[in-house]
């Protein structure tokens, strides 16, 4: 008999990407240079995985040993790790939501798809939309994980606008400061700048050197 969900042991990152039968790619794009773990081709659309903010690929790691261990193994996976995190280039400064999603469409293509299924945690879920309303014949389905969008920006608007800062919440990692142009802009808009609040560094949650905001 199976364990009930509750007693049962949650599933390590694997860190490596041969342990998940990928291999690393370095993509060049309009952001700069793009880490991506790829393979398992099977000659169909890709899956392209798009981990959240502070976050890597290796999220995306206890999936595909789940999907194997039922039999159901994913396939034609693209999971970068997104500008600004993981083993990619800095985020350049000013990118917003739909620089992003046209990196992650330049890095499929690049690998020879023209269709793909995406899904997105977290910030992943923001871009993954923003690339479905873009691309809405190349993109066959949206899966979303815990996303966040335009109502996480519109929640977190009033409180930075009065303190220019925010406590320690699930939400944000350590102290969040929003920046003096954010401020006087009075918050801003899913269509403006995700690099545009910057926060106190965490070290098991930011990115190293990094210190930008989490939104798990």
């Amino acid at each position: 008999m199976d364990a009930p969900p509750s007693t049962r042991r949650s599933p390590a990152l694997i860190p490596r990407e041969r342990g998940v039968g990928l291999r690393r790619i370095a993509i060049g794009t309009a952001l700069g240079r793009v880490v991506v773990r790829a393979g398992r081709r099977a000659d169909g659309p890709a899956t392209i995985l798009l981990h959240g903010a502070a976050g890597s690929w290796t999220t995306w790691t206890p999936l595909l040993a789940a999907a194997d261990a039922a039999s159901a193994p994913l396939t034609d996976v693209v999971a970068p790790d997104l500008p600004g995190w993981g083993d990619s280039g800095t985020l350049p400064r000013g990118t917003d939501v739909g620089a992003m999603s046209d990196a992650v469409v330049e890095i499929a293509r690049s690998l020879g798809y023209t269709r793909w299924r995406v899904v997105g945690h977290s910030l992943g879920g923001f871009i993954a939309l923003d690339l479905a309303a873009r691309h809405p014949r190349e993109t066959i389905a949206v899966v979303l994980v815990s996303p966040s969008g335009a109502g996480v920006v519109d929640a977190l608007r009033p409180r930075c606008a009065e303190a220019r800062g925010c406590p320690d919440s699930p939400g944000c990692c350590s102290r969040c400061a929003c920046s003096p142009d954010w401020v006087r802009r009075g918050g801003c808009s899913s269509a403006h700048s995700i690099a545009s609040v910057r926060c106190g560094r965490s070290p098991h949650r930011s990115s190293p050197g990094r210190g930008r905001c989490t939104d798990r």
